[in-house]
């Protein structure tokens, strides 16, 4: 196991009022070093 300086990482998702995620299904992407998951406007980085 990587002992991580930062576990999580939480990011808000800002869009031009034009641009509508409200009906957009969640996205997780696990990678080698952290897993993505995006929903709800916030996009949050987790080691893995």
């Amino acid at each position: 196991m990587t002992d991580h300086l930062v576990e999580t990482v939480y990011y808000k998702i800002t869009t031009p009022e034009c641009v509508d995620y409200d009906k957009a299904a969640p996205f997780t992407e696990e990678m080698d070093d952290f897993i993505l998951s995006v929903k709800d406007n916030e996009a949050v980085f987790q080691g893995s």
